[in-house]
C-alpha cells in the first residue's frame, strides 16, 4: 500500500472515531447501524496500515450516521495540502 492510500485510510478511521465519539456509539453499533460485520468494523479501528477502506464501507458508515459522502469528507484531514 502506498503513502497517499496510507494516509487516506488513517483520515477515514480518523473521521469514523469522531463521529462515533460525537454520537456516543460503540464500534458495535457501529456495525448494527452501518450493516457491517462486527469484524470489519473492529479492524477498522485498529488502524491497519495494510487494510483498503474501500468506498463502499465508507458509503455505509456515512448512511449509518445519517450523512452524505460530502459531509464525511468534509473535514481538514480530506482537504489537498500541496508538499512544499
Amino acid at each position: 500500500m502506498n503513502n497517499i492510500q496510507q494516509e487516506l485510510n488513517a483520515a477515514v478511521i480518523n473521521r469514523v472515531q469522531e463521529l462515533c465519539s460525537e454520537k456516543g456509539w460503540t464500534p458495535r453499533r457501529l456495525a448494527t447501524q452501518s450493516g457491517l460485520s462486527s469484524k470489519t468494523v473492529h479492524q477498522l479501528m485498529q488502524k491497519t496500515d495494510k487494510q483498503y477502506i474501500s468506498l463502499t464501507t465508507v458509503k455505509k458508515i456515512a448512511d449509518a450516521f445519517e450523512i452524505d459522502l460530502l459531509v464525511f469528507f468534509d473535514t481538514a484531514a480530506f482537504r489537498y495540502h500541496p508538499q512544499d
